[in-house]
């Protein structure tokens, strides 16, 4: 059979079925199950074949309830797919209905059950089938073009222009190419049309080059003819008398000329309504300017479902583009984190979205999301029939870029390096030359913000601008093709450098937040600087220098995984260069001393360099900063003596050096020594003088101690007020503290709970408590990927399982850890020994060891152990401690000596000044009222 017979023969097959068909008609519609058709007034309505089933089944039981899983299997038969498809395909339907979930016409959802169909349907047999519809004859003259697609999110953008239209004659509706501004203006033309007598016309000028043409585009489109000698003015008399409204699309390529030709309109036709569509203002009287935005996405996505991510217009468009290029796909839930990462990615731009959506099927949602960098490469699947510059993104923004002039070009490609937001004064710096003066830069940054290849906020009352991530990939191409890419690379640096100079300076005067939330914008600017310096053609000693004046930003913003890689990265590549970069590459090492103490590293290893660094410098001011971090490693290490050993060098080299600050850094690093060494008073008089000092923060150029102070002496102060028995004052200074680490950064809460607070409620024995504050601190640290911090949580919830009867204590790790699990569960775990006298916890740890030697049978040598273990405790002046070892002594003495049980109890208990409702108060007094 040929090809004409095969025709014939199809054609044959369509009119049969057509004469056999029947109908379903509700309200303008009509559906034929058979040919899986849907025709709005004689039509046909674009709905994929899933959507066109769930229709058919809901026909089929109109007015009865259909439950979901009848859908699904009607829609998807023999397959298993999420619940998530079907809502998918229900708000498509919905849509090419013009039906809504808050007010059905047609479909209704049965919460938890299913969907029905309310609309009254009439069976329409063939011979009842009604002529095709034809609309009644009408003056008024409609020459817009059809809206084939739905248009998504923009109802508030339309109903605000429809209301500006009413006293404006004139609407420059403005946006960067690919944002919807074409749809826009259609839509609002297709919604107005009926206001104007004479009808509505569309001219699409961007197939014209000439703008001399502009004119006759115009009176082509509105079908007169007009003088060749004086165009404008003879179209301008022609529509003289015409209530009309005029659309002028694509009008950037064309500026000049659209605007006088606009401006001449409306002044020779004072009836003419004109909407022109351009990338930038024409700039004309009783111009109305309106810019489009882009789509908004959802912050956050971690627990966002299908369905309440299909309330934003990107993620609708995306889904129903992809479903329309591909329906058997499947999306669910667990999709939406790609889409949205996709919509972000693409700037919330409808066309990007469009075309990203079509190759969804080809690559999966997540592959696509991951393959973004190359979007200029894989962007490339438009709708055929879309004008040459929408089928790929690259189109899009050539086309764009064609229209551009030669210092735009040049300003547009160089202000690509900047990956977040930037200043006036930014731009010059590093879009600037010999050739391009900074006046030169802003006006180009002011052209291209007119022309929305930059998008403009204000911050401050002072202006910034931030260019969309597509067109900046695009101009960071450009930039490499004109052979500018190191030049222009080193300028960012150099000023981020600067900028970040600038943060050290405000830090000692400037609260953290206020501060963190001033410098974050530039983290993104950091990182492409950093990746650009450390890479094949970078510039080593910049990037070496950046990281070094970035860490505390890092720090404030919780990065520390991200940026410890980073640092690390730098030193090895400090390596390289011909001589050292003395002050940046000591902070380096001293901030990865910093940072990595808990991990147990060698401290000869780690130390070497950065000491030998301090030396070059000469200065004492520089030689404290390795010691300060090399105390902390010692604390982490538990060698608390060598600790506070090193504090009292360093703070006498700090006092020598007349700096306050240094003074000040090593009086906050002593603090923390003199309490882990046994000094409890000590601890708490330079934890409050440190607290004292008028500086707002301590710069981290002294020793890289990244917390807040008011956070590092409050944990200081909370475990040294419990040690000297001030239990009640320690829940105030903690409470205090909790409400100040929200503003304090990130590590601020973790160091706070782990280190002081949940151990002091666990002392306290208040576990309901310490529990809570374990699953804050939990949340804390998976969020900010605090691994050292996490170590806690499982230490302090298997020590609150333990003590709640649901299993045994297992072991601790490291000398810190291991100490103050004994001091909660005390012998459930085999406790530590004792290295020294001086540690914090050697008072308790030998009440534990008395008490095991008790058990044992030794109660001789159990004794001794508990009497040092008051003897100690006294001389540390840790009532706390005391308290628990005399407790146990008078416990062994109730019987052979309760007179001496009696009067030790009792002067401890005499000297408790608060905390008489803890448990080891509690317990003491209960022992002290059955001996007595």
């Amino acid at each position: 059979m040929d090809k004409e017979q095969q025709g014939h023969l199809d054609d044959l097959e369509t009119t049969a079925l057509g004469a056999l068909d029947t109908q379903f008609a509700f309200g303008p519609y009509q559906f034929s199950p058979t040919r899986q058709l849907l025709t709005l007034d004689g039509q046909p309505v674009r709905l994929g074949s899933r959507a066109l089933a769930i229709l058919s089944t809901l026909i089929e039981r109109s007015g009865h309830l259909v439950s979901r899983e009848e859908l699904i299997a009607g829609a998807w038969p023999n397959t298993h797919v999420e619940e998530g498809n079907l809502r998918v395909h229900i708000s498509a339907l919905r849509k090419a209905l013009g039906d809504s979930n808050e007010t059905p016409r047609f479909i209704v959802n049965v919460a938890g059950r299913g969907y029905r169909f309310i609309a009254p349907v009439q069976r329409v047999e063939p011979e009842e089938r009604p002529a095709p519809f034809e609309p009644a004859p009408s003056s008024r003259r409609d020459e817009l073009p059809s809206l084939i697609a739905s248009v998504y999110g923009r109802s508030d953008d339309i109903d605000a222009l429809t209301v500006i239209l009413k006293t404006a004659r004139q609407i420059s509706l403005v946006g960067t190419g690919g944002i919807g501004k074409t749809t826009v203006a259609l839509e609002l033309a297709h919604r107005v049309k009926h206001l104007f007598d004479d009808g509505a016309f569309f001219v699409d000028l961007a197939a014209v080059s000439d703008p001399a043409v502009v004119p006759f585009a115009i009176a082509s489109a509105i079908h007169v003819a007009i003088d060749t000698e004086q165009p404008v003015e003879s179209l301008a008399s022609k529509l003289r008398a015409n209530h009309a409204l005029l659309i002028l699309d694509n009008c950037e390529h064309l500026i000049d000329a659209a605007a006088q030709t606009t401006e001449n309109l409306l002044k020779g036709s004072p009836r003419l309504h004109i909407i022109a569509t351009s990338h930038e203002p024409l700039r004309i009287q009783g111009e109305r300017v309106y810019r489009l935005a882009p789509f908004e996405l959802p912050s956050g996505v971690e627990d966002l479902t299908l369905r309440e991510a299909l309330a934003y217009p990107a993620i609708q468009l995306f889904v129903e583009h992809m479903l329309a290029a591909d329906d058997a796909g499947l999306i669910g839930d667990a999709d939406v984190p790609f889409i949205v990462e996709i919509g972000r990615r693409l700037d919330g731009l409808a066309l990007a979205i469009e075309i990203a959506a079509s190759r969804a099927g080809a690559f999966g949602i997540a592959e696509l999301a991951s393959r973004l960098d190359d979007r200029l490469g894989i962007l490339t699947a438009g709708r055929r029939t879309a004008a040459n510059r929408h089928q790929t993104l690259r189109n899009m923004l050539d086309w764009s870029h064609d229209n551009l002039g030669d210092v735009d070009r040049i300003v547009l490609r160089r202000l690509a390096v900047f990956a977040g937001e930037f200043t006036f004064r930014a731009a010059g710096l590093v879009a600037g030359d010999e050739h391009l003066t900074p006046t030169r830069v802003l006006e180009g940054v002011s052209s291209l913000v007119r022309k929305s290849l930059l998008m403009q906020t204000s911050r401050a009352g002072a202006a910034s601008f931030r260019m969309l991530d597509s067109a900046r990939i695009y101009a960071l191409e450009k930039l490499g093709l004109a052979g500018e890419v190191r030049r222009v690379r080193a300028l960012h640096v150099h000023y981020l450098c600067d900028i970040l100079r600038e943060a050290e300076s405000s830090w000692p005067v400037t609260p953290a937040q206020t501060w963190t939330s001033t410098y974050s914008r530039y983290i993104d600017d950091i990182r492409t600087a950093l990746t650009w310096s450390f890479g094949p053609t970078g510039d080593t000693a910049g990037g070496v220098l950046l990281t070094s004046l970035a860490l505390p930003l890092a720090m404030q913003l919780g990065l520390h995984d991200e940026f410890g890689e980073r640092m690390v990265t730098a030193i090895e590549r400090a390596k390289e260069l011909p001589s050292p970069l003395v002050v940046p590459e000591l902070r380096l090492h001293v901030a990865k001393n910093h940072l990595t103490y808990n991990v147990g590293q060698s401290l000869d290893d780690t130390f070497r360099r950065a000491i030998e660094l301090a030396e070059l410098t000469g200065k004492d001011r520089h030689r404290i900063e390795p010691l300060v971090t090399l105390g902390s490693t010692h604390i982490s290490l538990g060698q608390y003596e060598s600790s506070a050993a090193i504090g009292g060098r360093a703070l006498a080299m700090a006092e020598r050096s007349g700096d306050e600050f240094a003074v000040l850094s090593v009086s906050r690093a002593m603090a923390q020594a003199a309490h882990y060494s046994g000094q409890h008073e000590r601890a708490l008089d330079l934890a409050k003088a440190v607290l004292r000092h008028r500086v707002v923060n301590i710069p981290y150029t002294y020793g890289f101690m990244h917390t807040d102070r008011r956070i590092t002496m409050r944990w200081v102060l909370v475990r040294s007020l419990w040690m000297t028995g001030h239990a009640d004052s320690a829940v105030r200074v903690a409470e205090e503290g909790i409400t100040i680490a929200d503003e304090a950064g990130p590590v601020a809460l973790a160091q706070l709970l782990g280190m002081a607070v949940i151990p002091m409620y666990l002392w306290r024995g208040d576990h309901r408590i310490a529990r809570n504050l374990v699953g804050r601190l939990l949340e804390h640290s998976e969020r900010y990927s605090f691994k050292h911090w996490k170590a806690w949580c499982t230490l302090f919830e298997n020590a609150l399982d333990w003590h709640d009867g649901l299993g045994p204590v297992a072991p601790a790790m490291g000398t810190l850890q291991a100490q103050t699990l004994s001091t909660v569960v005390g012998l459930a775990v085999e406790p530590p020994p004792v290295t020294s006298i001086a540690d914090w916890a050697a008072p308790e740890l030998l009440r534990l060891h008395g008490l095991r030697l008790v058990e044992n049978g030794d109660l001789e040598g159990g004794e001794d152990q508990m009497a040092r273990a008051v003897q100690i405790s006294q001389s540390h002046g840790a009532v706390a401690w005391e308290l628990r070892a005399v407790t146990s002594l008078a416990r062994l003495w109730q019987d052979r000596r309760r007179e001496d049980a009696v009067s030790r109890l009792s002067d401890v208990l005499g000297r408790m000044p608060e905390g008489h409702d803890t448990a080891d108060v509690v317990a003491a007094q209960q022992l002290l009222g059955q001996i007595t």
